[in-house]
Protein backbone atom coordinates (compact mmCIF):
# COMPACT_ATOMS: atom_id res chain seq x y z
CA UNK A 1 0.00 0.00 0.00
CA UNK A 2 0.94 3.57 -1.20
CA UNK A 3 1.94 6.33 1.73
CA UNK A 4 -0.75 7.93 0.02
CA UNK A 5 -3.36 5.23 0.01
CA UNK A 6 -2.55 4.80 3.67
CA UNK A 7 -3.23 8.13 4.97
CA UNK A 8 -6.32 8.13 3.06
CA UNK A 9 -7.62 5.25 5.38
CA UNK A 10 -5.80 6.91 8.25
CA UNK A 11 -8.33 10.04 7.70
CA UNK A 12 -11.45 7.67 6.50
CA UNK A 13 -11.35 5.84 9.65
CA UNK A 14 -10.54 8.96 11.70
CA UNK A 15 -13.88 10.76 10.47
CA UNK A 16 -15.44 7.26 10.68
CA UNK A 17 -14.96 7.06 14.43
CA UNK A 18 -15.72 11.06 15.33
CA UNK A 19 -19.18 10.56 13.01
CA UNK A 20 -19.87 6.89 15.25
CA UNK A 21 -19.05 9.52 18.52
CA UNK A 22 -21.06 12.35 17.05
CA UNK A 23 -24.32 10.25 15.86
CA UNK A 24 -24.19 8.18 19.36
CA UNK A 25 -27.61 7.97 20.99
CA UNK A 26 -25.69 8.84 24.21
CA UNK A 27 -24.07 12.21 23.10
CA UNK A 28 -27.71 13.27 22.02
CA UNK A 29 -28.86 12.69 25.74
CA UNK A 30 -25.99 14.52 26.86
CA UNK A 31 -26.44 17.12 24.41
CA UNK A 32 -30.06 17.36 25.06
CA UNK A 33 -29.16 17.57 29.00
CA UNK A 34 -26.74 20.40 28.10
CA UNK A 35 -28.06 22.45 25.09
CA UNK A 36 -32.14 21.79 25.29
CA UNK A 37 -33.06 23.63 27.74
CA UNK A 38 -31.36 26.90 25.64
CA UNK A 39 -32.28 25.38 21.81
CA UNK A 40 -35.33 23.37 22.50
CA UNK A 41 -35.55 19.63 22.25
CA UNK A 42 -32.79 18.05 20.61
CA UNK A 43 -33.65 13.89 21.56
CA UNK A 44 -36.16 12.43 23.56
CA UNK A 45 -35.02 10.11 26.51
CA UNK A 46 -33.95 7.31 24.39
CA UNK A 47 -31.33 9.49 22.39
CA UNK A 48 -33.57 9.68 19.11
CA UNK A 49 -32.52 12.83 17.44
CA UNK A 50 -35.26 15.51 16.00
CA UNK A 51 -34.57 17.33 13.19
CA UNK A 52 -32.94 20.09 14.91
CA UNK A 53 -30.84 17.41 17.26
CA UNK A 54 -29.36 16.27 13.38
CA UNK A 55 -28.77 19.36 12.11
CA UNK A 56 -26.96 20.83 15.56
CA UNK A 57 -25.04 17.15 15.29
CA UNK A 58 -24.61 17.84 11.56
CA UNK A 59 -22.78 21.16 12.25
CA UNK A 60 -20.89 19.76 15.43
CA UNK A 61 -19.33 16.92 13.26
CA UNK A 62 -18.46 19.29 10.26
CA UNK A 63 -16.82 21.71 13.02
CA UNK A 64 -14.72 18.36 14.54
CA UNK A 65 -13.59 17.02 11.35
CA UNK A 66 -12.40 20.94 9.87
CA UNK A 67 -10.91 21.28 13.31
CA UNK A 68 -9.32 17.91 12.98
CA UNK A 69 -7.48 18.82 9.79
CA UNK A 70 -6.04 21.76 11.02
CA UNK A 71 -3.86 19.16 14.01
CA UNK A 72 -2.03 18.03 11.34
CA UNK A 73 -2.84 14.30 12.94
CA UNK A 74 -1.83 12.14 9.38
Amino acid sequence: MTDSSYKKWQISIFSAVIFILVIHPYTYIVTQKLLGGFVGKIADINGCPTTLGLIIHTIVYILLVRGSMDLHLF
